[in-house]
């Protein structure tokens, strides 16, 4: 492929990438299964660092989405970043031995995070991740979500 042809295909790749992620986050309506999503992401990234070009609208350049719905936004006082793809233990270990301070590991179920704020052990906001620097506030969501063992308190500072 030339670097012209390279460049026409990043940009089908970005186009796509960015409807798939408006039906997923935006519209609860993805037409595309996870491992589709993540294939063409790769192959995306792959493409960028080949070339060495970034498209400003480039999903490898974001994480999560624009908060568009009616509930109140919330403004993470640490920003949620990207999160990195592992399955294997020996990466999780590495990243931890290579840490230089404390390290918040998160499983990913369902492309869903949420940060979850305690104060005194007591769940006091939940959110989602949304741009990474606002998200939604779901607090009430999270208290009623018992089908998945989220707790309301917790033991500890």
């Amino acid at each position: 492929m030339t670097r012209d042809e390279q460049i026409t295909h990043m940009k089908k790749l970005v186009a796509k990438l960015n409807q798939f992620r408006d039906e997923y986050y935006n519209q609860n309506a993805p037409s595309i299964p996870d491992s589709g999503y993540d294939r063409l992401f790769d192959e995306l990234a792959a493409l960028e660092k080949r070339t060495g070009i970034i498209l400003s609208n480039s999903p490898t350049q974001t994480v999560g989405y624009t908060p568009v719905s009616e509930l109140k936004k919330v403004k993470h006082p640490i920003p949620l970043l990207s999160l990195d793809k592992t399955k294997q233990v020996r990466d999780i270990a590495d990243f931890v031995r290579k840490g230089k301070g404390p390290v918040n590991l998160m499983l990913k179920m369902d492309g869903l995070t949420v940060e979850l704020d305690y104060d005194g052990g007591q769940l006091i906001e939940g959110s989602t991740r949304g741009d990474g620097e606002i998200g939604e506030d779901i607090t009430i969501m999270c208290l009623r979500l018992s089908m998945y063992r989220l707790p309301s308190h917790i033991l500890g500072n």
